[in-house]
């Protein structure tokens, strides 16, 4: 039999099963800032044995630990989530807390948030009485920024946590969307299940790729270039069987993530068993989603408002140099565009360079009477207002 043109020999070993082989089903690329440690173009691939759909990079652990140390986008309080720091953030937070408080009642637990950002989640539990939390992450500022809120926390990452907490042991471990960051889930895993206390529990909530199509929003958006793993259920309890965990109860879930859109999520919480079978459910949910997803972005990405901007090659600005535009740019007429720079709120991205422009802060519109284009998947609505009350003669284009 002739194999399928879409299976490849895969860069990256499947994280679930070890099987070296996995399908094809989109390919995505991105023009990244200067100096980015991550892949500016992988394969989205189906493991061919278990079903896990991924980022197929050759962008190994150290690439990403560099970019969440140095570039996280989690530090600047206005923009990032993770924090709690506007209501549908708060929502969420607060949501999840409920949510662990039904596995974890003992007030006295002790329990640590890996990956904690600003520590939103964290304050929601002290809210709700517990008092033995502890918070890691990588990047200083939101180490102090928990420090800051009266809650221990350690700066770090998920594979330095039984280094920084040597001789300590858990009796509940959060990993609140930070595993479909992580390259090397094994590795991480592992990690988990040696900061557990024997009868220990462990969180973790993931976007779920089963529901991709569900929830369009712009096209490509859940491929971007930190989300690199994509469960749905039966993915991620395998994930947990093939690293001594045992699934106890998994849920599923929609949160806001900006005033009018959901996200789909679930959670599935784990303990720690010292034997399980090697026996997988095959994962088709999360594949048949990103397959329909991908259908739907074909169809919406033509952009036809770019065309009379690059012909004209008039000077504008870009306002966003996140996700979005990174995609924009590599696959569409926006990379043509006579652009002077881009504009993101992002203080962490300002002073970087993109498609050698810089990208500057949005003030640089005051003087500006020239065309607009805003590229942002969840606030474009909300750009646009901010840049009028800036500068209310700019002529602003949207794109979707």
């Amino acid at each position: 039999m002739t194999p399928s043109k879409n299976i490849k020999a895969l860069l990256r070993i499947c994280p679930v099963c070890v099987s070296k082989e996995g399908e094809i089903l989109h390919t995505q690329k991105f023009i990244l800032p200067e100096n980015s440690p991550l892949p500016s173009e992988y394969d989205i691939v189906a493991c061919v044995k278990c079903g896990f759909t991924y980022a197929d990079t050759a962008v190994g652990q150290s690439g990403y630990d560099n970019y969440y140390t140095l570039c996280s986008k989690y530090e600047d309080k206005e923009i990032s989530t993770g924090g709690g720091y506007n209501s549908y953030d708060l929502q969420r937070m607060e949501e999840t807390a409920n949510d662990i408080a039904s596995f974890c009642e003992n007030r006295q637990a002790k329990i640590i948030d890996i990956g904690c950002a600003n520590g939103g989640l964290l304050k929601a539990l002290k809210a709700k009485g517990y008092n033995n939390l502890t918070g890691l992450d990588p990047s200083k500022k939101c180490m102090e920024d928990v420090l800051n809120a009266g809650v221990d926390c350690k700066q770090g990452s998920i594979f330095e946590v039984n280094k920084k907490f040597l001789g300590q042991k858990f009796d509940f471990i959060i990993l609140s969307h930070v595993a479909e960051h992580i390259y090397d889930l094994t590795s991480a895993f592992q990690a988990c299940y040696q900061l557990l206390e024997k009868n220990g529990r462990l969180y973790v909530e993931v976007p779920n790729a089963a529901f991709y199509h569900d929830f369009y929003v712009v096209p490509y958006y859940y491929f971007d270039s930190e989300h690199i793993n994509h469960f749905d259920e039966n993915s991620l309890s395998n994930l947990g069987l093939s690293n001594k965990f045992s699934k106890t109860d998994a849920r599923h879930k929609s949160i806001f993530v900006s005033d009018g859109q959901q996200y789909p999520a679930l959670f599935v919480i784990f303990e720690k068993a010292s034997n399980t079978q090697s026996n997988y459910t095959y994962s088709r949910e999360a594949k048949e989603s990103i397959c329909k997803y991908i259908a739907l972005s074909v169809a919406n990405s033509k952009n036809e408002q770019l065309k009379e901007i690059v012909n004209s090659q008039e000077e504008i600005y870009v306002f966003g140099a996140g996700n979005f535009t990174l995609r924009l740019l590599a696959t569409t007429d926006l990379n043509r565009c006579n652009i002077k720079a881009f504009i993101d709120n992002d203080s962490n991205k300002q002073g970087h360079i993109l498609e050698n422009k810089p990208i500057v802060s949005p003030e640089v519109l005051l003087d500006f009477n020239g065309t607009l284009i805003i590229c942002s998947a969840l606030f474009a609505d909300d750009i646009a207002k901010q840049a009028k009350s800036i500068n209310s003669k700019l002529n602003m284009i949207i794109l979707k």
